[in-house]
């Protein structure tokens, strides 16, 4: 099960640069879009090859992914974290094809001047002490959302899902968790706006030496064992430019068990028990230490 948290319900049209792969300069509002298409035909676009936009300013550079728009055309977003000038070019897996390499350009990025409040106040964040989520400037944000497990599945109009995300938007929600498969086209997609990234809902890959025959879950016992979660993990942190804040959703206590490489995560994602009164126990257990710490620092 692969996820992202695709904030910002509803979000307005946003100002972007629409270019192609012959234009050398331009300009654009907070984000910057261009779609590069290439006259070499791939029986396979989405697999086939790979393009990236590397853009750079001062010593800096970020490498964006692009994704497939369909056809033979790629589409880059970027939104780097402040206005200015910005150099790109283009470089992919097939280092033959000329449409999907080099095409040097300039692009001047202004602030954004809109009204969306996510946009306004910059990317998303962990706080300095780790309690909270802030955006760039400081601004603190409160995320309040659920889980949609049939968002991606006919059993959810187009209709249906409209009305429902009026509903939550309504109701206070910010985000929504969305299942999706390809991390990369993810990425390239939706990573120049704000988002927390969720490698995984009931995540259970512990070292091999701990991990454990099958998981009782009721009368039944399960083998959730999944082994790969941790590279998964790993592919996200290394391919997203902006390092927005990203988590795995571990399988409940009392039998969680940390991803292996913990630093790669930024924040704890807590998956509550289904097991009935038991579960309580056992779910507020592990709070009580960050309770306590909470407490003290209040005091």
């Amino acid at each position: 099960m692969l996820g992202t948290m695709v904030l910002g319900v509803g979000l307005e049209a946003f100002c972007s640069a629409e270019a192609v792969a012959q234009q050398a300069s331009t300009a654009a509002e907070r984000m910057f879009e261009a779609s590069f298409e290439s006259k070499k035909a791939y029986a396979d676009p989405f697999n086939d090859v790979d393009v990236d936009v590397i853009f750079t300013q001062g010593g800096r550079s970020w490498r964006v992914p692009t994704f497939w728009r369909g056809g033979q055309r790629w589409t880059v977003r970027f939104a780097p974290p402040k206005s200015g000038t910005y150099r790109y070019h283009l470089e992919s897996t097939d280092r033959g094809n000329f449409d999907l390499n080099g095409h040097e350009g300039r692009v001047v990025i202004t602030a954004y001047t809109g009204a969306n409040a996510l946009l306004g106040h910059g990317v998303l964040k962990v706080s300095p002490n780790r309690r909270y989520f802030e955006h760039a400037d400081g601004t603190p944000f409160f995320w309040l959302g659920e889980t949609w497990f049939s968002g991606l599945s006919s059993r959810l109009s187009w209709e249906g899902f409209q009305k429902l995300t009026a509903d939550r938007k309504a109701k206070g929600f910010t985000g929504v968790s969305k299942l999706e498969q390809h991390w990369r086209y993810l990425i390239a997609r939706y990573g120049a706006y704000p988002v927390f990234w969720i490698a995984g809902g009931e995540v259970y890959d512990p070292p091999p030496q701990e991990r454990k025959p099958g998981l009782p879950y009721g009368a039944t016992t399960y083998d959730l064992s999944v082994p790969g979660w941790i590279d998964v993990v790993r592919y996200i942190r290394a391919t997203d430019p902006y390092h927005h804040p990203l988590t795995a959703e571990e399988i409940d206590p009392p039998y969680d068990t940390p991803l292996q490489d913990e630093s790669l995560k930024d924040f704890e994602l807590f998956q509550a028990g289904h097991r009935g009164w038991p579960s309580i126990s056992t779910a507020i257990a592990p709070t009580i230490g960050d309770w306590v710490l909470i407490l003290e620092a209040l005091k």
